[in-house]
């Protein structure tokens, strides 16, 4: 007896956000063992992952290569997605309106986080953002994000349909997170947890943006021009805090 459709991608993509769960509780867990082959294969791991790029190759695997195998197997309709099937004329202007209208309030908001945190400056995905050709990582991000957001996404579209379909999506990707001891530790993390607080922004901010075009491919643009205003100004900030510590 084979599932309907709903049922299977509904049943897919839980297993794919527990997965995220099992590794990262995998992650901490292998550290902590005491002696024997496992700690050795543990100390092993984290010094050549780095260094091979297998952490960075494990990302790529799950964020964009595993909802594309779930696409070419046919589980998951390009339509939910948001690829095919698209009002381009109206989606770029409802694109435009929308990032233009969300960079006001996510600048306000990180302005006012910084002062509360008496930030000095360092933070992890801001030194990556001061890194030569560091803004294209914020691209690389944006299509890694929104690629599992819109896989994620997609059951509650293909359950619910339209506005209760996003939000139901919408909170499935807040409690993958939640529910991920890793995510989880970098929150209780300054310096960690700036990643976290702006990927949570941004979901919101592309997940209404999916809800008026469904368009996947303009919820990566506007991603990506979020992304990168909000990290060139926390990066000035930063700047201006180091200046006053020295």
């Amino acid at each position: 007896m084979s599932l309907s459709y709903p049922l299977r991608l509904l049943a897919f993509v839980l297993v794919y956000v527990l997965s995220r769960f099992a590794a990262s509780w995998l992650v901490l867990a292998l550290p902590r063992l005491r002696n024997g082959p496992l700690l050795r294969i543990a100390a092993s791991v984290q010094l050549w992952a780095p260094r091979l790029g297998l952490d960075e190759f494990l990302r790529l695997a799950y964020y964009v290569l595993v909802p594309f195998a779930v696409l070419q197997l046919g589980w998951v309709s390009p339509v939910d997605l948001g690829l095919v099937n698209l009002d381009w004329v109206r989606g770029i202007g409802v694109t435009v309106a929308l990032t233009v209208a969300a960079l006001g309030p996510l600048v306000w908001i990180w302005w006012r986080y910084l002062r509360l945190v008496e930030w000095s400056g360092d933070c992890v995905v801001v030194r990556q953002w001061a890194e030569p050709w560091g803004w294209t990582r914020s691209l690389r991000e944006a299509v890694l994000l929104e690629a599992s957001w819109a896989l994620i996404r997609s059951a509650g579209l293909v359950a619910l349909g339209g506005y209760w379909g996003v939000c139901a999506g919408l909170s499935l990707i807040l409690v993958s997170v939640l529910i991920d001891p890793r995510a989880l530790s970098n929150l209780r993390t300054v310096g960690r947890r700036e990643e976290s607080l702006l990927n949570a922004s941004l979901v919101l901010a592309t997940s209404a943006l999916f809800w008026l075009s469904g368009n996947l491919w303009l919820c990566c643009l506007a991603h990506a021009a979020l992304r990168c205003s909000v990290l060139s100004m926390v990066s000035r900030c930063g700047v201006k805090a180091a200046d006053r510590g020295t």
